[in-house]
């Protein structure tokens, strides 16, 4: 039968594939975001707003790719929590991690889907929807997405501190420490430029993060793996 050995070398293994959804999920949502920055200015087209939010190619990128990211990150944050686990205050950056991104895809699932719903009603005619498709779209959310927002980002900011006081006692580079914080912080932001910019930063940071706690993880691992008898 397979040694204890085996199983215990199964977590760091974990940790270390888990870190690298990280830099994934930062590359991610720098990309999605990117069509962020060719907004146009002014008041826009109502009809031509609506369209975009109900179009599939939006429903799909701002909606169900971007979900995707925000739970890779999730399960990043999961992994990062096992390579710091020895730092009780890793797990409060964990916990207010996976707070402020839940909070973050509530009003995100809003905005996007809710926003869809609401868009194609004014395209069938429902022209009392323009009011509510206003206040679904971005620069004028209404109070209790902006209230949702606004929750994320304090979260996310308790959560970065946590979570870099933790890093600072590893191997990482501290100025990787600090682009993690600020490039989560910047993606629950959740504004253009800025979120984009906040992808990058997780991207990089996160990469060097996941080298170096998983050359830690990989040490403290057993050498033996092998199959040895009862």
């Amino acid at each position: 039968m397979a040694s204890s050995h085996s199983s215990q070398a199964v977590p760091g293994i974990t940790v270390r594939w888990g870190l690298r959804l990280i830099p994934l999920a930062g590359i991610a949502i720098a990309v999605l975001t990117l069509p962020w920055l060719m907004g146009s200015s002014g008041t826009p087209d109502p009809a031509g707003a609506a369209r975009e939010m109900a179009s599939v190619l939006g429903i799909v990128v701002f909606g169900w790719l971007y979900f995707a990211a925000l739970i890779a990150l999730i399960l990043g944050l999961q992994a990062l929590y096992g390579a710091l686990a020895a730092d009780r205050r890793a797990l409060g950056g964990l916990a207010l991690g996976v707070a402020s991104v839940a909070v973050l895809l509530t009003a995100l699932g809003a905005a996007s889907l809710g926003g869809a719903v609401v868009a194609d009603s004014y395209l069938r005619g429902n022209t009392g929807a323009l009011d509510a498709l206003k206040h679904l779209s971005g620069g004028s959310f209404g109070t209790p997405l902006l209230t949702a927002f606004l929750v994320a980002v304090i979260l996310a900011t308790a959560s970065a501190s946590l979570t870099g006081i933790a890093l600072w006692r590893t191997a990482t580079p501290r100025w990787a420490t600090i682009s993690f914080g600020a490039g989560f912080v910047l993606v629950v932001l959740s504004f253009p430029i800025a979120t984009s910019i906040g992808g990058l930063l997780l991207a990089v940071s996160g990469a060097l993060i996941a080298r170096a706690l998983g050359r830690e993880t990989r040490t403290d691992e057993p050498v033996s793996t092998a199959l040895q008898p009862a």
